[in-house]
C-alpha cells in the first residue's frame, strides 16, 4: 500500500469508519507508521472528526455518499485545519511573543501522541483491560488520572512497550519529568519498533525539560539517523539547539 493508493482508494476515510478488512487494515497501518505524510491526514481526519462529534455534527462515513456535500465539507475542513495548524503552531512553537529565539522551556513543549484505539475491541488480559481504562482518560486528557491505571498495566506486563511509552508521556505532561524519562527510555530498551523512535523523541522532550541539552542532542540524532516519521521534526530541532 502506497500514498497514491491511499487517497485513491479513501483508505483514510475506510479505516476511520471501520470499513477496511483485516488486510487492508493492517497493511495501512504499517505504512502510515512510518509516513509522515499520511499519518499527518489520519491525524487530522480523527481531529477534525471529533470535533464534529462534540458539536452533535457527525458524519456517518458508512452512511454517507462518497461524493456528498458532508464529505466534501469534511475534507475542506481537514485541509482548513492542517493549514492553521502550521501556521500557527509552528510559530508559537518556534518562537516568542517577543521575536527572540525559544528558550529550552518552550523547545520542550508538545502535544501528546495521538492515540488510535482498537476499532474493534477483542478479549484482552487483565494488563489489557488495565490499558484500555487508562487510554480511556489519556483520551479525554485527563493524564494524572490515566497514570494509576497505565502504571498497574505495566506492572501486569513488564515487557508492554505501548503501555511503557504512553505511561512515560502522561508523567510528562504531568511534569514528573524523571520518572516520564525512565519509562520511555525502558520502552525504547525493549525495542519494539511501534514505539521505539517517537520513546526516544520524546525523550529528547524531557532532557530538554531538564536543561540537559547533551542527552537531549544524543536522543535527537538517534531519531534522525533512523530516518522514521519523525526525522524532520527532531532534524529542525537540532538546528534550533545549535
Amino acid at each position: 500500500m502506497d500514498c497514491v493508493c491511499i487517497d485513491r482508494e479513501e483508505i483514510v476515510e475506510r479505516y476511520l469508519a471501520g470499513r477496511l478488512d483485516e488486510g487492508d487494515r493492517e497493511a495501512f497501518e504499517r505504512h502510515f507508521s512510518s509516513c509522515a505524510g499520511c499519518f499527518e491526514k489520519l491525524r487530522a481526519a480523527a481531529l477534525i472528526q471529533e470535533i464534529l462529534w462534540e458539536g452533535n455534527e457527525i458524519i456517518d462515513f458508512r452512511t454517507a455518499p462518497k461524493r456528498s456535500a458532508s464529505r466534501r465539507r469534511l475534507w475542506s475542513l481537514i485541509a482548513a485545519a492542517a493549514g492553521v495548524l502550521l501556521a500557527v503552531g509552528g510559530a508559537a512553537w518556534w518562537w516568542t511573543s517577543s521575536g527572540r529565539p525559544p528558550s529550552l522551556t518552550a523547545l520542550s513543549r508538545f502535544d501528546p501522541p495521538l492515540y488510535l484505539a482498537p476499532l474493534t475491541r477483542s478479549p484482552a488480559d487483565a494488563a489489557g483491560e488495565m490499558f484500555r481504562s487508562g487510554m480511556d482518560r489519556y483520551q479525554e486528557g485527563k493524564f494524572a488520572e490515566a497514570i494509576p491505571a497505565l502504571r498497574r498495566a505495566s506492572q501486569m506486563n513488564l515487557g508492554g512497550a505501548g503501555i511503557r511509552f504512553f505511561l512515560g508521556i502522561c508523567l510528562l505532561m504531568t511534569e514528573d519529568v524523571d520518572q516520564g524519562i525512565a519509562e520511555l527510555e525502558e520502552c525504547a530498551r525493549l525495542g519494539d519498533e511501534a514505539y521505539l523512535i517517537e520513546a526516544r523523541y520524546y525523550s529528547a522532550k524531557g532532557f530538554l525539560r531538564k536543561g540537559d541539552m547533551i542527552r537531549a542532542r544524543r536522543e535527537l540524532e538517534i531519531v534522525v539517523e533512523s530516518g522514521g516519521k519523525l526525522r524532520e521534526e527532531a532534524s529542525e530541532l537540532l538546528g534550533r539547539l545549535k
